[in-house]
């Protein structure tokens, strides 16, 4: 039983180092792609037109053109 126990931790230590190596391997593909990202060639951010002011007159007919 111990000898089954112990082949049984040698698979599943070789089993998370294959992962580990895949999971490194990934890692090192994607701080490629972050290194290679282009800077200031543009803003993601949107640009929101100016809120009006109010006007001090509440109508029903102002808010149906809001929506």
């Amino acid at each position: 039983m111990i000898e089954r126990v112990a082949g049984q931790y040698v698979d599943l230590a070789a089993d998370v180092s294959r992962k580990m190596q895949v999971l490194e391997d990934e890692i090192v593909v994607l701080k490629k792609a972050v290194v290679n990202v282009p800077k200031g060639g543009g803003s993601s951010k949107s640009k929101l037109p100016e809120l009006k002011s109010f006007g001090g007159t509440r109508s029903l007919k102002e808010l149906e053109n809001f929506f």
